[in-house]
């Protein structure tokens, strides 16, 4: 049976949104770590390459392991959300247009729809 164009769509872009709100924890975590552990670096005299390379190549893969089912659970709540909104919207476009239709060949029919409502 295989994977449908459909199924290769979600799967696309809930991998996507799980990756970029993952990305975007780290660099935020990255930032706070930095801020709060600067003394610590500049009193101990460590030198750059030993912070980045010996620490923060470290400590991300760390971080991305430890929140990544926190992220995932979040990415599906907020994709299946967004996906919902979206087809509820779709489905609807076409019964606003049969509405919008009816409502004009309605009121082109008869003069007293023309009279505002109470």
């Amino acid at each position: 049976m295989g994977i449908k164009r459909l199924d290769w769509y979600i799967i696309k872009k809930f991998m996507g949104s799980c990756f970029v709100a993952l990305g975007l924890l780290t660099v935020i975590v990255i930032i706070f770590d930095v801020s709060e552990k600067i003394d610590d670096f500049v009193q101990k005299e460590a030198p750059l390459r030993a912070i980045v390379v010996d620490y923060y190549l470290n400590f991300i893969p760390y971080f991305m392991n430890m929140y990544s089912p926190m992220v995932v659970f979040l990415t599906v709540i907020l994709f299946t959300s967004k996906m919902a909104q979206n087809s509820v919207l779709r489905s609807l476009r076409p019964l606003t247009w049969r509405l919008r239709l009816s409502t004009k060949l309605l009121s082109a029919r008869s003069p007293a729809s023309s009279l505002p409502s109470l």
